[in-house]
């Protein structure tokens, strides 16, 4: 099941370009890129057998959602949704 979805903070530090620095959430997507997202999830996890608590990163450009990882452990951001 679809939990929440958040929006990570990445900034600049010295010479490096994209540093995370935090996640914000939960935070609100179109209605239709949270569907295509929940479909892809359900089927990676059933394609998978994936059980337990996971996270779903994927970068959202203007032609949608691309998917880049399931990590198998809850997210650092989980505490957001606690």
């Amino acid at each position: 099941r679809l939990i929440g979805f958040n929006d990570l903070i990445v900034r600049p530090l010295g010479a490096l370009p994209h540093v995370y620095r935090g996640a914000l959430g939960p935070v609100a997507l179109p209605a239709p890129v949270a569907a295509a997202i929940d479909a892809a999830l359900d089927a990676l996890a059933a394609r998978f057998a994936l059980r337990g608590l996971a996270s779903l990163d994927f970068v959202l450009g203007a032609d949608g959602a691309s998917l880049l990882e399931i990590n198998p452990r809850p997210s650092a951001s989980m505490a957001a949704y606690a």
